[in-house]
């Protein structure tokens, strides 16, 4: 089956449309930074909890992550697992927006935003960071190799 990499539903399993993406990239060194923003808009007439997964390439790192919701601004901050689950829960049964963010190790990130309101527009932006020697030094052998 060929399903998106990288897509917004919402837990009923709808398709939340993409508005817009942009994606602006510096190299600096072997560094390679990216910021992706993602602008998604809520066209249903009731509040939804949407579910968005994405990858990051091997050696990258996900070096922030922001939603902005309605004028609403939430940033990402590491804390337990299970005080995570316990303060997005809380917030979602008051009926404010949260979003929480998990990792599973293979280089897939879940992120849920609870109570995106009907109406509402979305912006994520999510910042990576990768190092690209490795990308280099698989260059330079592949030139080395070659005949003369």
């Amino acid at each position: 089956m060929n399903s998106p990499a990288a897509i917004l539903r919402s837990t009923d399993g709808d398709a939340i449309p993409l508005q817009g993406v942009t994606a602006k990239g510096r190299l600096e060194g072997l560094l390679f930074e990216l910021t992706v923003e993602q602008r998604y808009r809520n066209d249903t007439s009731r509040n939804l909890e949407a579910v968005f997964t994405f990858p990051l390439p091997l050696r990258a790192v996900l070096l922030g992550f922001d939603l902005e919701i309605g004028e609403r601004k939430l940033s990402a901050q590491a804390v337990a697992k299970q005080e995570a689950y316990e303060r997005y829960e809380r917030a979602i049964d008051k009926g404010d927006t949260a979003a929480l963010i998990e990792h599973d190790g293979n280089g897939l990130y879940t992120v849920s935003l609870g109570n995106l309101m009907a109406g509402e527009r979305g912006y994520r932006r999510g910042e990576t960071r990768r190092e690209e020697r490795e990308a280099l030094r698989d260059a330079y052998r592949r030139q080395r190799r070659r005949p003369e």
